[in-house]
């Protein structure tokens, strides 16, 4: 297990990173005075005036702790209390007299440093990345933890709970009163937010003085404490990673609100077009009401990172043609996408990136960080005129990607495809075959999702390529959330890329995402697939007075249709038939064919909003 935390503190008023310790005299000098305070703290039942800050405070009781998770939703403890350091564990107490681990007095560690009852929670079923934090309790928020994704939940009552490995929401901050439910963040990928490699959710729960700032005092989630139902008292001293691997189920239900609506896109619009040399586009829109964070996406499969900005500066782009959206989110979730929008880089050329100084040895890259199959620039200086230069991905010795050759001033500039690697750091290296000079440059590979074709009527057969994730592990693909219905599991090969074809679920019209999880690794990918509408019959031939099944797939969900018989540009038709599509945008219905001469007739069906699609009946003479 991966050691996190351990260097962890606070300051008085807020919290700050720590910094390498200054001496050992004044390391021992504060925990003297920590643990003299919190003594007399216990004694008076008042903490001392400049630690206690429990000033409004909301009311809220440690006997009414719940889960951080969604209800219903089956998690498992996957470290749990007393585990030592010397195991690769991080729940243990630091001891204030020696600064070491309690357990085995190996690790250093500061005084604040209280993890031995704590929880690592993750879901049962490997989908854990992205999932709502919601807030176990009722209270105030006492501090943030950015760097590992965490906060301090001041009770009121001498209680504090602490969380930990989220991607925080926007707008939280010190002082700000929560409520039990409310989504505070969502759990962070893989190697982010200090997790050790592993997405989950570490919870605490201390007695404190001051909301749980210097003051820490571990307890178990047992007795009156219990954790939503689920009594985990402290066991023997001797026993190791108590509760590993009990499954949990919560009963905190999420705060619900709207969803932000789709943002006005600002600019560029439409017809835009720029050259080479200005190939980083600057993306802009209008803030909507309700949205925390934005996203921009390139071509309905490239997404940018969240941001509160209402701008975004892409990466470096190669010539060709772009569409572009946004969508927001807030507490609830992600809202709908913008209209698209297209602009054009017109003249076949990527830019080089940004040279070294003439004559230093260097390889330059037009971005550094991205997915396998891009196609970035490579640049290189330093090298001899005009020799050929060879360049290799991840090893000096590897087959080359290509070869090029340096201008009389020793310096080239490459179009290279990014091969198939597994998610993390990688480096391209570029080799002079006369000079046999050397240079590298990091490249770090995120995993992707691509898909073929990109939209299609419910039922369209789409083959899904997974890059950047673990070697040789199950990728689990799933429809519009990471809880959503599975499309299928492949498992990659030793680069970490696998391919499935999967069936285009029916849903409401328009991109929808999808999702994928690496069942070993955790590592997440997203991606979109537009969904057209259809209109099929069953049968497709029949006679006067037989009856026909019509049956629509990618309609909006949950809205009211109507289906008509014959309708053309100039008449209505006849209605024979109506309901309301289900939420997955499916609708059935039966009618009777009209008395009708033989030929061909347009079976009709529209939307309430206005979606109409149609499908041809021959009648029989």
């Amino acid at each position: 297990m991966q050691i996190h935390k351990a260097r962890r503190s606070r300051s008085l008023g807020s919290l700050h990173v720590v910094h390498p310790a200054r001496s050992a005299i004044r390391t021992s000098l504060v925990a003297c005075v920590l643990v003299m305070l919190t003594v007399m703290a216990q004694w008076s039942g008042v903490g001392p005036g400049w630690l206690a800050d429990d000033s409004g405070a909301a009311l809220a009781n440690h006997t009414r702790i719940k889960m951080p998770f969604r209800s219903g939703q089956s998690w498992t403890i996957g470290q749990g209390y007393n585990t030592s350091p010397t195991e690769g564990g991080s729940h243990w107490n630091c001891d204030p007299a020696t600064l070491m681990d309690s357990i085995s007095q190996t690790h250093s560690c500061r005084a604040p440093y209280q993890y031995k009852y704590s929880l690592d929670l993750a879901r049962t079923d490997g989908n854990t990345v992205g999932e709502p934090v919601l807030s176990p309790v009722d209270g105030t928020i006492r501090w943030i933890d950015e760097a590992t994704g965490g906060m301090s939940i001041n009770l009121g009552d001498g209680y504090a709970v602490a969380f930990f490995h989220a991607d925080l929401a926007a707008g939280l901050t010190e002082g700000q009163p929560v409520t039990q439910g409310q989504v505070l963040g969502w759990v962070a990928n893989s190697g982010f937010a200090n997790n050790g490699g592993w997405p989950h959710i570490h919870l605490a729960l201390w007695q404190t003085t001051d909301g749980g700032n210097w003051s820490r005092n571990a307890v178990p989630f047992g007795g009156a404490q219990a954790l939503d139902g689920f009594d985990l008292p402290a066991l023997a001293s001797s026993t190791r990673n108590q509760y590993r691997g009990k499954a949990v189920t919560s009963t905190n239900v999420e705060t619900s609100s709207a969803l932000p609506p789709a943002p006005t896109l600002k600019s560029p619009a439409t017809g835009t077009v720029y050259d080479a040399s200005s190939a980083y586009v600057t993306l802009g829109w209008n803030a909507v009401a309700g949205a925390t964070a934005y996203q921009a996406v390139i071509n309905g499969t490239t997404y940018g990172p969240w941001l509160t900005a209402t701008s975004w500066k892409t990466n470096l782009l190669p010539a060709g043609t772009y569409s572009w959206q946004v969508r927001a989110r807030n507490a609830t979730g992600i809202g709908p996408l913008s209209p698209t929008w297209v602009f054009t880089i017109d003249d076949g050329t990527t830019s080089a990136p940004e040279p070294a100084p003439t004559g230093d040895l260097a390889v330059t890259l037009s971005q550094t960080q991205g997915p396998a199959a891009a196609t970035i620039s490579v640049g290189g200086t330093g090298f001899a005129s005009g020799e050929r230069v060879n360049l290799r991905w991840d090893s000096a010795s590897a087959t080359p990607l290509t070869t090029v050759t340096a201008s009389s001033g020793g310096a080239f500039t490459a179009q290279v495809t990014v091969p198939d690697a597994t998610r993390g750091a990688h480096a391209f290296y570029a080799t002079g075959e006369t000079s046999g000079k050397q240079a590298s440059a990091s490249y770090t590979l995120t995993a992707s999702l691509a898909r073929t074709p990109t939209e299609g009527v419910p039922g369209t057969q789409i083959a899904v390529t997974a890059r950047g994730f673990g070697a040789n592990e199950g990728v689990k693909l799933t429809w519009q959330s990471a809880t959503g219905s599975t499309l299928g599991t492949a498992t990659t090969n030793a680069a970490g890329t696998a391919t499935l074809t999967i069936t285009l679920p029916s849903a409401s019209p328009g991109w929808n995402d999808y999702t994928g999880v690496g069942l070993t690794s955790g590592i997440r990918a997203w991606g979109a697939i537009k969904v057209l509408p259809s209109v099929t019959l069953s049968p497709t031939s029949a006679s006067p007075g037989q009856q026909v099944t019509v049956t629509a797939q990618g309609f909006p969900a949950a809205k009211a249709l109507s289906v008509a018989w014959n309708k053309t540009a100039t008449s209505p038709g006849t209605q024979v038939c109506s309901g309301t599509a289900s939420t997955s945008g499916t609708f059935s219905c039966i009618f009777t064919v009209p008395s009708s001469a033989a030929g061909a007739f347009p079976v009709t069906v529209t939307s309430v909003d206005g979606t109409t699609r149609a499908a041809t009946l021959t009648v029989l003479g």
